[in-house]
């Protein structure tokens, strides 16, 4: 994410275009959604790296580019406004989106988990689940990985919502403010 945001950041003060960097963005988000919404606990770590890597270089390629072109659409003395209006918003959203996808990811963690077990007793970290009895064990890990993958599907019509919207941006050139 870090290294896609800079390189996009570099590319466009050279080149003073923007619009491309968000479209592939969100093509790439999207893409590694589709990527990790299979996931199973013996999804193999590269898998899960690759998937990852196109997700976080998807996010770096849109977030800061969509706060320049907000700031870019305003006059030099709402500049800061835009930027913050633009930021605040991605941060309602994420606040939103967490507490969205965590709620999905609970609910569908606990319907996997047998029957009258305590949730408590079941969860944890890595270690913890490893301790457990290995039927019992699977059965956390399989629920867990059930309930991220249907947090990952749900996120693809998102970010090709996304992606339309982006297409559906008129690129007006950058202006330099001195």
């Amino acid at each position: 994410m870090i290294v896609a945001s800079a390189v996009s950041g570099r590319l466009i003060s050279r080149t003073g275009r923007w619009k491309v960097f968000p479209v592939v963005g969100c093509a790439l988000v999207t893409a590694g959604a589709v990527l990790l919404s299979p996931l199973a606990p013996d999804t193999p770590g590269w898998w899960l790296a690759g998937a990852m890597a196109v997700l976080g270089a998807g996010t770096g390629l849109t977030q800061q580019v969509l706060v320049l072109v907000a700031q870019n659409a305003v006059g030099p003395a709402d500049v800061g406004t835009a930027g913050a209006a633009a930021t605040f918003s991605r941060t309602l959203g994420g606040a939103v989106g967490v507490a969205a996808f965590g709620a999905m990811l609970s609910a569908r963690l606990r319907a996997g988990l047998p029957p009258g077990q305590d949730p408590g007793e079941l969860l944890g970290t890595p270690e913890k689940v490893a301790a457990l009895p290995g039927h019992l064990a699977d059965t956390v890990r399989a629920s867990y990985t059930a309930g991220l993958s249907s947090v990952f599907l749900l996120t693809v019509p998102l970010a090709l919502a996304a992606l339309v919207a982006v297409l559906l941006l008129r690129e007006t050139p950058l202006g330099t403010r001195g």
